[in-house]
């Protein structure tokens, strides 16, 4: 889009009236308006809000058809001026390290509350001060929320006021997938979804053409789905499984990773570092191959807090942790999986039920959360108490 438009839309929402632009929600691109959406909803049609929502992304679907109660803007180029400018009382994000690099927090008072769009750990795929210049933090579980106090305490850092939210995303992939279950037609043969992350090392760069050889051999069909930021940085990478995949009936390439179909036709998840794995499993309750890749690592200094990640601890739990030398084994071994399908829905689904907040009402209690900072005397939420 034009920077003519971005102008326009700058313009337009200084202009907005007070009560129009009481909430803004800043979202990177189209893939995080799941994330967003259900927390929209509660805010206009419960609570008679109206919601400013800005996007980077000119393909985002919002742009052509936004719910009721949304107001919706296209800044990119001049988002660093724009966030530095915004006069709305609340701003929910998804985005890490405000504050850290060029984007910065609002020379007007500002309420920053961050949305995670992720089940991981806060301190190793996270920057070391992801979080810090934020005041809300809409936590999934009681994992994250044991990490930022702890490192509120470990540097001396202002207590945030956190959040026992839940995920709002899970929510709707167990929606979704219930309703999947319930009009599916049985299909011959098993599915496995191909999910690599981007990190440095993934299975995509270095080692997809075997895994998916291993699978097909294992009498599987095969959903390579492409991590956005992998087809982002390197589409080369892609043309090539085009190249080798493209003539292989039983092999499907999905580009678009917003939605979740694949999720519900797999019948295992093969992955590596991923944040795709918890929510996979815990949506539909079903077991992960992990090919255990470098780790992805954006913060250096996490040991310093002592705590184990959170997507390091499940690997185990949730499905088969094999080494990078035993990939030929990835077909095998989902198969085995399978046939152990009641034992691991059990274990997965004990485990997110202890470790996940308010599964099913996520939106519910972050907007309330939202409200509670907007309406102090109105709305009420659950914060966990300053140490």
């Amino acid at each position: 889009m034009a920077l003519l438009t971005e102008i326009k839309n700058f313009i337009a929402y200084k202009r907005l009236a007070k009560e129009r632009k009481n909430i803004l929600v800043y979202s990177e691109h189209g893939g995080y308006t799941n994330n967003f959406l259900p927390i929209i909803n509660v805010l206009t049609q419960r609570y008679g809000q109206s919601v400013c929502y800005v996007t980077s992304d000119p393909s985002d679907g919002f742009l052509s058809g936004a719910p009721q109660g949304v107001t919706c803007f296209y800044i990119d180029k001049l988002l660093s001026l724009f966030l530095a400018l915004i006069d709305s009382p609340i701003c929910l994000m998804t985005m890490p390290d405000l504050e850290v690099f060029h984007l910065k927090r609002s020379v007007h008072k500002v309420h920053y509350i961050y949305v995670f769009h992720a089940l991981m750990s806060t301190h190793m795929v996270y920057r070391f001060s992801a979080f810090d210049h934020y005041d809300t933090i809409l936590c999934v579980g009681p994992y994250q929320m044991e990490e930022i106090r702890s490192r509120e305490n470990k540097y001396d850092l202002p207590a945030k006021n956190l959040v026992e939210a839940g995920y709002t995303r899970l929510d709707c992939i167990r929606e979704q997938y219930r309703e999947y279950v319930e009009s599916r037609v049985e299909a011959e043969g098993k599915t496995a979804l191909l999910a690599p992350g981007w990190q440095e090392g993934n299975i995509a760069e270095l080692y997809a053409e075997e895994v998916v050889a291993s699978l097909l051999g294992s009498g599987f069909r095969v959903i390579f789905r492409c991590h956005p930021e992998m087809a982002r940085r390197r589409p080369d990478i892609m043309e090539r499984y085009d190249r080798l995949f493209g003539n292989e009936p039983r092999v499907f390439i999905e580009k678009f990773a917003g939605a979740n179909d694949s999720f519900f036709k797999a019948d295992v998840l093969i992955t590596d570092w991923s944040g795709v794995a918890l929510e996979y499993a815990f949506g539909t309750e079903r077991p992960v191959v992990f090919l255990d890749t470098p780790r992805k690592v954006h913060n250096p200094r996490c040991e310093e807090l002592g705590i184990t990640p959170f997507e390091v601890t499940t690997r185990s739990q949730i499905g088969v942790v094999l080494e990078v030398q035993e990939r030929a084994k990835v077909g095998e071994t989902a198969r085995n999986l399978l046939s152990q399908g009641t034992a691991y829905r059990e274990r997965i689904t004990a485990l997110r039920d202890r470790y996940i907040f308010n599964l099913g009402t996520a939106a519910e209690k972050s907007a309330e959360a939202v409200m509670a900072r907007l309406y102090p005397p109105v709305a009420c939420c659950r914060f966990m108490p300053s140490p």
